[in-house]
C-alpha cells in the first residue's frame, strides 16, 4: 500500500494491543511517554483536574514517569517502593494522599509487575478512604500477567488507562511508539485527537473523508501535540506480536540460567520474577555499591550498567527543590492571610 499515515497496519496492531491486555482499545503513538502524557491530559480533561492536581508515582521509575506529569501540567508526588518488586509500596500510599491527589500511577518495571492488587486496594476506597483513580505505566511489562484470587489478569487491564511502549528494547518493538490502553471511549477518543494537534474527532485519518468531514479536516478543537506514529512503525510491531510468547519464553529460561549460575555469590540480591512476568532485564543489587562490578562486566564483553533509582538526576533534583520552595512560599503566604 501507499500510505505512511494512520491506516490498516496501525488499525490491526492497536486492535492486537488491546487483544493482548484485555482491553477495548489501544492507540497507537510516537512512545510510551507520550502515551503517559497524553493519557493524564485526557483524564485531566474528562475530571477536570486543576494544573496542581497531584499525581502519586515511584521514587524508584524511569525519569519519562516524572516528566509526563510535569508535561501534562500536574505534580508528581514520590512514593517509596519495595525491595522485592521495585513497585510502589501500598503501605505508604496513604502518607501521600492530600486533598489534591488526583490519581495513582503505579509502574511496572523491568518486566515485573508491582503489587497491584494491594495498591488498588487502597486507591479503590476499600477501607472507607476516597476513591483515587489508578493509571499504569507498563512501559517496560507489555504482555505482563498478574496472578489474583480469581485467576489472571493483563497489566493495565484494570486501570482508567495504561501505557505500553514499543521502544527497541523493549518486549515488543516498532522501533519508537508506544499506545494508551483503556476501556473508557471517550478518552480514547481524546487521545486520539490530542496526538494530532488536538483535531476534532470526526476528522482523525484519510478513511473519515466525507462530503460531510471537509469542514473538520482543519478544525481543532483542543490544544494537543504531534504525537502520530507511522504504518511502517505498525507493521515492525505486527511482525512482532506474532513472536512475544516465545520471547517471553526464552526471557525466562535466560533468567532462570542467571539465577542458577550467580545464586550464593556473596554480596548480591537477585531478583524474584513470577508467573506472569517476562524480564526486560535481569536487575541485582551489589550491597556497597555497583560500580567496580560493572566495571568488570564490560570488560568481559557482558553489558550493563548501573540502573536505579533513575530519579537521584540533577532535572529531579531541581524540581523537588523548586517545589519545595514553592510549598513554602504557599504556606508562609496561608499563614499571614489568617
Amino acid at each position: 500500500q501507499q500510505r505512511l499515515s494512520y491506516g490498516p497496519k496501525t488499525r490491526e496492531l492497536e486492535q492486537r494491543i488491546a487483544a493482548l491486555h484485555n482491553v477495548k482499545h489501544a492507540v497507537f503513538m510516537a512512545s510510551g511517554t507520550c502515551a503517559l502524557q497524553v493519557g493524564l491530559e485526557s483524564m485531566k480533561e474528562i475530571h477536570d483536574w486543576p494544573d496542581d492536581g497531584e499525581v502519586i508515582i515511584p521514587a524508584t521509575t524511569f525519569i519519562a514517569t516524572m516528566s509526563a506529569v510535569i508535561h501534562a501540567g500536574l505534580r508528581p508526588v514520590l512514593c517509596d517502593v519495595e525491595a522485592d518488586t521495585f513497585g510502589m509500596d501500598s503501605a505508604r500510599i496513604r502518607e501521600h494522599v492530600t486533598d489534591k491527589t488526583v490519581a495513582v500511577l503505579p509502574v511496572h518495571l523491568l518486566g515485573r509487575a508491582c503489587k497491584l492488587g494491594d495498591i488498588m486496594r487502597v486507591t479503590r476506597g476499600g477501607t472507607g478512604e476516597r476513591y483515587i483513580p489508578t493509571a499504569e505505566d507498563c512501559c517496560e511489562s507489555v504482555g505482563v500477567g498478574i496472578d489474583v484470587v480469581a485467576g489472571r489478569i493483563m497489566v493495565g487491564e484494570q486501570a482508567a488507562f495504561a501505557a505500553i511502549s514499543t521502544y527497541v528494547c523493549h518486549h515488543l518493538s516498532t522501533g519508537v511508539g508506544g499506545a494508551v490502553l483503556t476501556n473508557n471511549d471517550e478518552l480514547a477518543t481524546i487521545c486520539r485527537s490530542l496526538i494530532q494537534h488536538g483535531r476534532d474527532p470526526s476528522y482523525l485519518s484519510l478513511d473519515d473523508d466525507s462530503p460531510e468531514t471537509v469542514d473538520a479536516k482543519y478544525r481543532f478543537v483542543r490544544w494537543g501535540h504531534s504525537y502520530r506514529g507511522s504504518e511502517l512503525q505498525a507493521a515492525l510491531g505486527l511482525a512482532g506480536v506474532k513472536c512475544i510468547d516465545g520471547w517471553k519464553s526464552l526471557r525466562r529460561r535466560v533468567e532462570k540460567q542467571l539465577n542458577e549460575r550467580l545464586r550464593g555469590l556473596p554480596l548480591l540480591t537477585l531478583p524474584s520474577f513470577h508467573k506472569g512476568d517476562s524480564p526486560l532485564f535481569y536487575p541485582f543489587v551489589a550491597a556497597g555499591g555497583c560500580e567496580d562490578l560493572v566495571r568488570h562486566f564490560e570488560q568481559q564483553g557482558i553489558e550493563t550498567r548501573p540502573m536505579m533509582p533513575l530519579l537521584n538526576q540533577s532535572p529531579v533534583i531541581d524540581y523537588i527543590r523548586d517545589d519545595f520552595h514553592r510549598e513554602k512560599v504557599a504556606m508562609t503566604q496561608a499563614y499571614w492571610r489568617k
